[in-house]
């Protein structure tokens, strides 16, 4: 008898400290369409049944009603998944949502991806009934499920991609103040692709993240664009080509201006670059340039009545010019040349180009030879190193407390 009551009460105890959740979700996950319903789950060791509501664009979009550890653990796998995600969301963000669910009071965070805005709503309770679901964003459409293909990531090499489509982006960025260049080539999985977007942006800083993120909610529209645009000290041409036809992308890529080198360097000239050359409110003034051509530029010009102004290095007019007669006559015309070839032994030029837009070069050669220091690398992100201590720290969190 004593045991038949010891067996009663251990059942007892355990079903007192378990939680029976009706399991229920409707959602897109890599793609993929998961829908079930009334369906029951028994959440162990005094763990709580718990909603989460997720809106990450390209990634989860769709609620899932399940025990606390569960809907945890997915969403702390879909914050490695994506750097730009993992690197919004505050750092303790697990930590957060175990400490919410203790107190069956909601979490919800939200931030900008390169996918585009997203956000999550997580709530927990030991009564399914009484879960609080207040001020919880109206459940999002769910995108269309997506099959798997295969895209290039390169020359020989193929992935499946379970957002249904390929991206490419190519870019090369100039520096007209340290006169280094930078061209790379991605190819592969959208996902990968915002993935690299947030290393270009940790590489180059804040400046290019409008730049960056409007490049990945295109590429969600299946969009492809070539870009060539000026901003602070730099000058890049950025193109992307998204598209479920592999083929396609690989036959219309674009050949990109080749990068500015800088050699042999030649003298130093001052440096200034404001207005519609840094497509910003800053402005950059005062600074000293080491040349790899032997003649300064300066560079007024209005184009579609937004004055600029650039002094710097004459290797860097062509580019300049480039740029300026695209946007203003969305034309390069051939003069380009004998400018250039005119600048470089002190002829100046000047030019209406049409009714909103003008230009004034002005050239000064010099003879003054010099050495430039070698330039400093920048640090490498951080992001990588970081994610795998933070999951296997969540992991080893998540044990400790519930098991």
């Amino acid at each position: 008898m004593f045991y038949v009551s010891l067996i009663f009460y251990i059942f007892l105890f355990i079903w007192l400290s378990s939680c029976n959740c009706p399991y229920e979700s409707n959602y897109i996950l890599y793609g993929k369409q998961i829908q079930l319903k009334n369906e029951h789950n028994i959440c162990q060791n005094a763990t709580k049944c718990s909603y989460l509501q997720v809106n990450i664009p390209e990634l989860m979009v769709g609620y899932v009603q399940d025990c606390e550890t569960t809907n945890i653990n997915l969403f702390a796998n879909l914050t490695i998944t994506r750097n730009d995600i993992f690197n919004t969301l505050p750092s303790n963000v697990i930590l957060k949502m175990i400490g919410s669910c203790k107190n069956n009071v909601p979490y919800f965070v939200n931030g900008s991806s390169f996918s585009g805005d997203f956000y999550t709503y997580f709530s927990c309770s030991n009564d399914w009934n009484t879960i609080s679901k207040q001020n919880v964003p109206p459940i999002p459409l769910l995108p269309n499920p997506s099959n798997s293909i295969m895209c290039r990531i390169n020359s020989t090499s193929f992935k499946s991609c379970f957002e249904g489509y390929c991206s490419y982006f190519q870019y090369a960025i100039n520096s007209t103040l340290s006169h280094q260049s930078e061209f790379r080539i991605f190819k592969g999985c959208p996902t990968d692709l915002f993935n690299y977007l947030f290393e270009v942006e940790f590489g180059y800083g804040h400046p290019f993240n409008n730049i960056l993120v409007s490049i990945g909610e295109s590429c969600i529209n299946k969009n492809r664009k070539n870009l060539s645009k000026f901003l602070l000290e730099y000058q890049y041409d950025f193109y992307y080509d998204c598209n479920s036809n592999e083929s396609l992308i690989e036959s219309r890529i674009p050949q990109l201006p080749p990068p500015s080198i800088m050699s042999p360097v030649y003298g130093k000239c001052n440096y200034e670059v404001s207005g519609y050359f840094v497509n910003s409110d800053l402005s950059i003034q005062n600074n000293i340039v080491y040349c790899a051509a032997p003649y300064c530029i300066s560079i007024s010009t209005t184009v579609n009545s937004n004055n600029g102004t650039f002094k710097g290095c004459g290797v860097d007019l062509e580019v300049y010019l480039r740029n300026i007669y695209l946007d203003a006559d969305n034309n390069i015309p051939e003069k380009i040349e004998s400018i250039v070839n005119n600048c470089s032994i002190g002829i100046n030029f000047s030019e209406n180009i049409n009714s909103q837009s003008q230009i004034q070069i002005d050239c000064m050669t010099f003879n003054e030879k010099t050495t430039t220091p070698s330039p400093k690398k920048g640090k490498a992100s951080s992001t990588e190193k970081f994610k795998d201590i933070y999951y296997i720290c969540a992991f080893i969190l998540i044990s400790i407390i519930y098991y």
